[in-house]
């Protein structure tokens, strides 16, 4: 006998729509020009979600020299 199956819900393109933005829209694009302002300290005692954070910003297009960290 079979374990009975997970609803599976509605469609997709039901719950989000047409996929055709996406055709239209930039998905990928050169990032900021600059370092992040990462320091040893940082790297040794900052948490882990507040250097993943800075990788985010710059990867969503902000100033590295604009962040400065906290």
């Amino acid at each position: 006998m079979k374990p009975p199956q997970p609803d599976q819900g509605p469609p997709l393109e039901q719950v989000l729509g047409s996929a055709a933005v996406i055709d239209t829209s930039r998905i990928e694009g050169e990032g900021p020009d600059g370092r992040l302002p990462l320091t040893p300290d940082m790297l040794r005692n900052e948490p882990s979600g507040t250097i993943f954070g800075l990788t985010q910003n710059a990867g969503m297009g902000w100033h590295p020299e604009a962040m400065g960290g906290r």
